[in-house]
């Protein structure tokens, strides 16, 4: 039998995170998607020069598919920054990974093109993906963990939902960054090197989060661990050993939304190279619909505290199925407005579905064991469908001949998260756990049942 409850009782918990902790993770949930929105955005640029001797189209898809590579590693590196996170602190995590971030992007900023180097430039951003992707596996789930665990049990969903925010914000500013460079510069600026600035920006603000890292205090939860000797040796083998179940039900959510998280924030590729229309147009649709993702994401959050966690994502991916494929009939009309509308419409049903899923993650993993099997699961999820989605969604409108046919794609990915959804309810809530027996190691160090924990579920 492992460790008793990581969470004291609810009135001895903060409601609210601490300024600078909220910040500093913050901070580093921006860079790392502002990096990806930034290379999302410019593929159709950054294609040509690394891989001059494909099509225009083909160019775009493989530089679609380098955006995959990236995802290749994740679930390595989650295994090693999530035990690490484990066994040193929360803390140390989330200094490395910005450091990484941080150096992937000024890397990138600063590689040849192929016209400099051939093949050797094509090598090397594919290798500067690589290590972006290392350092993102304990990036989003490491903040999150560490944020949750600085604040009450019932505001877990909307501390959860400001994670998601800020991916959601970095993929906003790159997609901003990605846009003015767009609009603002002189013909042919953008791809005779104008294409750097944007990560070489977010190279200088990884400095700023580095410093403001260095300097946060290690999550109380994990301290508590450290105090009592309760802290696990080999992390990876105890989460995928006693709770396989929540790390199954973990990756069987992550995959299906993660599909649909990087359809509404990459759109910008597919609008430009499928449908047709111009960059200030695609990126410009990016910017408003992803700028509504954010709010809604948060006021999302706040009622999943309120009326329960699971009745929101639920909510969500029912407007998901009912809604995408009108929202690709306006997407592929290609007019501006209708692309905005279209692109407003997916992100909106998507914010809502995702907003409280971090809580949900974390409340389902003991304290000792969760930075490693939240990590792998989600990166693993994330890695197979999340970043390959891109790629998918251009390549079943090209082979299939219809622009609309991504939108099966994503109705068929919101479906299976519903039914995960459900067999977590099943699987999770306190009613569920208290009658089956024989299952104590699996769910030792879960919260005990309490108002909070019982309204997540309803």
């Amino acid at each position: 039998m492992y460790p008793a409850p990581d969470e004291p009782p609810e009135p001895e918990r903060h409601a609210a995170v601490p300024r600078r902790e909220l910040t500093a993770t913050i901070a580093g949930t921006v860079l790392e998607w502002y990096d990806f929105a930034v290379y999302a955005a410019l593929a159709a640029v950054i294609g040509p020069l690394f891989f001059p001797r494909a099509s225009p189209a083909t160019s775009v898809l493989l530089a679609l598919a380098t955006f995959g590579v990236s995802f290749a590693v994740r679930p390595l590196g989650a295994a090693i920054l999530g035990g690490i996170a484990d066994r040193s602190g929360r803390r140390i995590v989330l200094v490395i990974s910005m450091v990484l971030m941080g150096g992937a992007s000024l890397a990138i900023g600063l590689l040849p093109t192929y016209a400099d180097v051939g093949v050797l430039a094509s090598v090397l951003l594919v290798l500067t993906r690589v290590v972006q992707g290392f350092a993102a596996s304990g990036e989003y789930t490491g903040a999150i963990t560490y944020l949750i665990e600085h604040c009450s049990p019932h505001r877990g969903s909307f501390y959860g939902s400001v994670m998601i925010a800020s991916n959601m914000a970095g993929s906003l500013l790159g997609s901003s960054a990605a846009l003015l460079l767009v609009v603002l510069s002189p013909h042919g600026f953008v791809q005779a090197g104008g294409w750097r600035i944007p990560f070489l920006l977010g190279a200088v603000t990884a400095v700023v989060g580095f410093v403001i890292r260095r300097r946060l205090a290690e999550s109380p939860v994990f301290v508590e661990l450290k105090r009592d000797g309760e802290l696990s040796s080999t992390p990876v083998r105890e989460a995928f050993r006693h709770h396989r179940k929540a790390a199954a039900v973990i990756l069987g959510l992550v995959g299906p939304l993660s599909i649909l998280g990087y359809a509404s924030t990459t759109f910008a590729p597919f609008v430009q190279s499928v449908v047709g229309t111009s960059a200030t147009v695609a990126l410009t649709a990016s910017v408003v619909s992803i700028s509504a993702g954010v709010v809604v994401t948060l006021v999302a959050g706040r009622f999943a505290d309120r009326w329960g966690g699971l009745s929101v994502t639920r909510a969500g991916l029912l407007a998901t199925v009912l809604l995408t494929y009108p929202a690709f009939l306006l997407i592929t009309t290609g007019g501006w407005a209708a692309v905005v509308a279209g692109q407003l419409l997916f992100t909106v049903c998507y914010a809502v579905a995702q907003a409280s899923t971090p809580a949900l993650y974390n409340r389902m993993l003991p304290a000792r064991v969760r930075a490693t099997a939240y990590s792998v699961s989600y990166n693993i999820g994330t890695a197979v469908f999340g970043g390959t989605a891109p790629f998918v969604i251009a390549y079943l409108a090209g082979a299939i001949g219809d622009s609309t046919a991504p939108a099966y794609y994503l109705i068929a990915a919101a479906l299976v998260a519903l039914l995960v959804v459900g067999i977590a309810r099943r699987t999770f809530r306190p009613a569920a756990t208290a009658r089956r027996p024989g299952r104590e190691d699996e769910m030792a160090g879960l919260p005990e049942a309490s108002p909070s924990w019982n309204r997540f579920w309803a």
